[in-house]
């Protein structure tokens, strides 16, 4: 692969991934529970 060729493809996954919605997280569980010891 050319410099030219990674150059070119790198701009169509850019153009690509700003096509997609953005990610959303998910809530975080609470630390709790059994304890460890």
């Amino acid at each position: 692969m050319t410099d030219a060729d990674a150059a070119d493809w790198f701009d169509r996954a850019r153009t690509h991934i700003e096509t997609l919605p953005p990610k959303v997280r998910k809530p975080t569980k609470k630390a709790g529970g059994r304890p460890t010891s």
